[in-house]
C-alpha cells in the first residue's frame, strides 16, 4: 500500500487593512493549493489566517492565529509529518532577528515542518545549521530591516507634518479624515460624521467587536462615509460606499483618530 499523504496546514497573514480589498488572501490561498498539489499534500480542513495582524510588533504570535497555531502543535493535534505551508518566510513574521529565529525553532521542534511556497522547500528542524539555514537566516534578517526602516521613515514624515502644522497651520497629510472638512481654511469636524465615529469608539469601548459594530451601523442606517466612486486613473474607490470590518479596525487602530474629534 501506497504512504499515507501528508497533511498540510495553511497559515496566511497580512497587516496592512487596506490589503483585505486586495488580492493579498485570495494569492495565499492560491498558492497554497498549488504548493500541495507540487508536493503531493492533503490541504487540511481548518485554516489558520491573521488579517491585520503585524509581524513586526508580534501581534500574530500574542493575539492571532499564528500563536493558536503554535499551541495547537505543541499539544499534538497535528498528525506527525504535517506541513503548515506559508507564501513566504516573512508571514510568519518580521520579528526582530533572534527573536523570530526562535518563533521558527519554537514551531519546528513541535515535530511539524514549514512549506514555503515562494521557495518552493519544506523546511524541517534537522534543517537548522544547513544551507536552508542560512537561506532562512538572511530572509529573517531582510524582513526585520524592511519593516523597521519602513516604521523608522513613517515616524520621520509624521513628525515633520506635525512641526509644519503646528509652525504655519498647515493640515496633515494629503487628504483629510473622512469626518473632517476644511471651511476658510480651517479643518472643521462634519457633526453628523463625528458623531458616528464617537459612536464606534463607544461601542469598541463596550466590548462590542468589529462585526457587531458593523451590524449596528447598518442596523440603524448610519449612511458610510462617502460613495464609491473609481476615478480616472485608479483603480479603487477611496471609499467603499458600505461599512465594513476592515474600515472599523483602521478607525480603530489609527491613534490619530482620537486628536482629529478634539478640533
Amino acid at each position: 500500500m501506497p504512504a499515507p499523504r501528508r497533511t498540510a496546514v495553511s497559515y496566511s497573514r497580512f497587516s496592512d487593512p487596506k490589503q483585505a480589498g486586495g488580492d493579498s488572501a485570495e494569492r495565499q490561498e492560491r498558492l497554497y493549493r498549488e504548493f500541495c498539489e507540487r508536493h503531493d499534500l492533503s490541504p487540511g480542513k481548518e485554516v489558520f489566517a491573521d488579517r491585520e495582524r503585524s509581524g513586526y510588533h508580534g501581534e500574530h504570535r500574542t493575539r492571532g492565529r499564528l500563536g493558536q497555531l503554535i499551541d495547537a502543535a505543541k499539544d499534538g493535534r497535528f498528525d506527525p509529518g504535517t506541513v503548515i505551508v506559508i507564501e513566504a518566510w516573512d508571514r510568519l513574521g518580521r520579528l526582530r532577528p533572534d527573536r523570530q529565529t526562535e518563533l521558527v525553532a519554537e514551531l519546528l521542534r513541535t515535530g511539524v515542518s514549514i512549506g514555503v511556497c515562494r521557495l518552493n522547500d519544506i523546511f524541517t528542524e534537522d534543517d537548522f545549521g544547513s544551507h536552508k539555514w542560512t537561506t532562512l537566516a538572511v530572509f529573517i534578517q531582510l524582513a526585520h530591516q524592511e519593516s523597521k526602516q519602513k516604521a523608522e521613515r513613517v515616524a520621520a514624515s509624521w513628525q515633520r507634518r506635525r512641526e509644519l502644522a503646528r509652525g504655519d497651520g498647515r493640515l496633515i497629510g494629503a487628504s483629510l479624515p473622512a469626518w473632517v472638512e476644511v471651511v476658510n481654511g480651517e479643518p472643521r469636524l462634519i457633526p453628523d460624521r463625528a458623531a458616528t465615529v464617537r459612536k464606534i469608539f463607544a461601542l469598541a469601548a463596550d466590548g462590542i467587536g468589529h462585526t457587531r459594530i458593523v451590524r449596528t451601523l447598518v442596523k440603524e442606517k448610519v449612511l458610510p462615509f462617502g460613495r464609491r466612486v473609481v476615478r480616472e486613473g485608479r483603480t479603487r474607490s477611496q471609499f467603499s460606499g458600505t461599512w465594513t470590518k476592515p474600515y472599523v479596525a483602521l478607525l480603530l487602530r489609527d491613534r490619530r483618530t482620537l486628536g482629529e474629534l478634539q478640533l
